[in-house]
């Protein structure tokens, strides 16, 4: 299944990626809470890497996201878009460089003892 290149945990209540909007006069923006979720992702990616450069080759991406509630209806592919972009460029030059995703969603209902986040896992695979 390839090697673990990069192990780390993002702490905060995970985030859909959500479509780019459009305003009244035509312009755009990404919601803030996206684009604060994939920030944040970003900037625990740098600390993971330690100053390390992307990885260049193909890699295997595993997700665990820790969701709190019991009944929020979050999509898993829009979660994960928002991860894998936040890591672009830092863990990898392009998120076209995952060929293998597993995504799992698991609810926490107190948040102290269990605290909303994602866990991520990032293996290199032969090229």
């Amino acid at each position: 299944m390839g090697e673990i290149f990069l192990s780390f945990s993002v702490t905060g209540t995970p985030r859909s990626k959500q479509s780019f909007r459009y305003t009244a006069n035509g312009g755009g923006y990404t919601p803030h809470t996206t684009k604060a979720w994939q920030n944040q992702v970003g900037w625990e990616a740098k600390i993971a890497m330690q100053g390390k450069n992307p990885h260049s080759g193909p890699v295997s991406v595993d997700l665990l996201f820790v969701i709190p509630g019991t009944k929020q209806k979050m999509d898993l592919d829009n979660l994960s878009k928002n991860v894998l972009d936040g890591m672009k460029e830092i863990v990898y030059a392009d998120d076209n460089q995952v060929f293998r995703l597993l995504i799992e969603k698991r609810y926490t209902k107190d948040k102290k003892i269990v605290p909303p986040c994602v866990h991520i896992i990032v293996r290199s695979l032969p090229e």
